[in-house]
């Protein structure tokens, strides 16, 4: 490409400059709307569980796993996305609502997997 003076190597400049910045946006806007995707997910993921079936050993803990864990590692890839695009100050309240996530799945699988028998008929 030919330039004939320097407003036109400048034209071309920021025209570049704006695309790339309109793509980075794109790419933001997109990836938070897949965080809260996923953070949906995975809350939908324990509130759908069979509670009951589980407790009476109707679902083994691998099937439950074989649910849980895909959604989880979704939400888990979705945060990463998030903090490779976001600078630390925007990622603040993500990283609140990963963790808060994170907790939840660790103490409810703390829950329905370290139980013991005598608890539950008692």
């Amino acid at each position: 490409m030919r330039f004939n003076n320097r407003t036109q190597v400048n034209r071309y400049f920021n025209k570049k400059d704006e695309l790339r910045h309109s793509l980075f946006q794109n790419l933001k806007v997109e990836s938070m709307n897949n965080f809260i995707e996923c953070y949906t997910a995975s809350g939908l993921c324990w509130i759908q569980l069979p509670y009951f079936d589980i407790l009476s050993h109707k679902i083994t803990g691998k099937e439950v796993d074989e649910y849980v864990i895909p959604t989880h590692n979704k939400f888990t890839a979705s945060y990463y996305k998030l903090f490779i695009i976001l600078d630390s100050k925007e990622m603040l309240e993500f990283t609140e609502i990963y963790s808060s996530i994170s907790e939840v799945n660790r103490l409810l699988g703390i829950l329905m997997f370290d139980y013991d028998e005598k608890k539950i008929s008692s």
